[in-house]
């Protein structure tokens, strides 16, 4: 009897919701159903399972159109998505209902709604159904669906909360050898997908980048000098996001984290530097911001400067010679020197003002003037006054004479 209820509730709100395309559930209407239908059958969970019963179909076809209309909202929340999916929809048919084996062969109909493909992704992380099929499917539809540079970048966006169970269970193989070629073939036609592929890297949870080459596929041969350039302040959001997104696939084991900064970042830096054009010197300004956000996004312990990293950042900040540079890099250098040790930055200074005495720019004497007021040692503080004391003193001089 228990199942003959369960059926004709599902059959019938199948009926009035089959028609996806001509009916508008809102999303927290969706949400709503599935809370409903968790505290209405929940209680019952246990003698479903005890019982064996195989349901109609139609309780997980009528699971994937609210699925649709539960995602289908303009940039979605992708971890709230995830935890509703599990929460809501997963909990629902296989907690709830004890379904034990997803239907995959109907979830591959392309006629039904988008909704198909978070169960298809559901199937893929329980090791259910012809996984090979499965994967093929999703590789196909998220090239169709989320990489088409036809369609509008905000759309893609959207489109994206359909993979979430799909990019957390999908491997090496798969990513690497399906998902990366098609973003590098998009990527390499438009510059409006940066925000995208972030997304897609922040959904992946089974997947870590373990090679320096593959670590360059997904970084430098993805992003041009050029982008970082002349991008605009919404784009350079982007990029910092997706350098975010890329650190949060790399392996710690293989030590991908550490060469994200010093073998692709710090090198494109390095390489920007061939050349004092005004592109180069607004991608050298936009990887360092980059570099500096994905040091102050870890955790409270790990937000450190490295020496090797704060001394390419000091060496260019004193040697740089265009006014507009040093101004403009300024404030983003401090910041790097606040998470330094400031033993690092005295002994990284001293070479630095003994090479080059003559400090050029008052946003320069700044860095000093700020490790002279913290410097405990009298030796070492009377070592750089020696070296620059009667510069700093004019420098003083001439900052207040024109502030007055």
């Amino acid at each position: 009897m228990l199942k003959g209820v369960v059926d004709v509730v599902f059959d019938e709100l199948h009926v009035e919701i089959r028609d996806f395309a001509s009916v508008h559930i809102s999303a927290d209407a969706a949400r709503l159903a599935f809370q409903l239908l968790n505290a209405m059958l929940g209680p019952y969970a246990r003698q479903l399972k005890e019982a064996g019963v195989r349901l109609t179909q139609n309780v997980e076809l009528t699971a994937v159109i609210l699925v649709h209309f539960l995602l289908a909202t303009d940039r979605p929340r992708l971890d709230q998505i995830r935890k509703e999916c599990r929460d809501l929809v997963f909990s629902l048919l296989y907690g709830t209902l004890c379904i034990a084996e997803p239907n995959y062969k109907a979830f591959l109909r392309p006629d039904l709604a988008p909704g198909r493909l978070v169960l298809l992704g559901c199937c893929l992380a329980k090791g259910q159904g012809d996984q090979q099929r499965i994967t093929e499917e999703l590789v196909a539809q998220l090239e169709s669906t989320v990489l088409d540079d036809q369609q509008p970048s905000a759309v893609a966006e959207g489109r994206v909360a359909y993979f979430q169970p799909f990019l957390a269970a999908v491997g090496k193989e798969t990513v690497e050898g399906k998902i990366l070629p098609q973003i590098e073939f998009i990527m390499n036609r438009t510059t409006h997908f940066v925000r995208v592929i972030a997304l897609l890297l922040e959904g992946l949870r089974a997947y870590q980048i373990e090679q320096l080459e593959t670590l360059r596929r997904w970084t430098t041969d993805l992003v041009p000098d050029e982008l970082l350039g002349t991008g605009s302040s919404e784009l350079r959001k982007d990029l910092v996001r997706f350098v975010k997104a890329v650190h949060g696939v790399c392996s710690e084991a293989h030590d991908m984290r550490r060469a994200l900064i010093m073998d692709v970042l710090v090198e494109k830096f390095k390489q920007t530097k061939r050349g004092q054009a005004h592109l180069k010197a607004k991608a050298r300004e936009a990887v360092l911001h980059q570099v500096f956000e994905l040091i102050n996004s870890q955790a409270e312990g790990d937000r450190h400067v490295s020496h090797d990293l704060l001394q390419v950042v000091l060496e260019h900040f004193f040697q740089t010679t265009e006014a507009a540079e040093v101004e403009a890099i300024a404030q983003v250098v401090y910041k790097f020197v606040s998470l330094a040790l400031p033993q690092d930055t005295m002994d990284l200074l001293m070479p630095l003002l003994e090479k080059q005495p003559k400090v050029q720019f008052p946003q320069q004497i700044q860095v000093v003037l700020d490790q002279m007021q913290a410097e405990a040692d009298p030796a070492r503080l009377k070592q750089i006054e020696n070296v620059v004391g009667d510069q700093l003193l004019s420098s003083l001089l001439l900052v207040n004479f024109k502030s007055v």
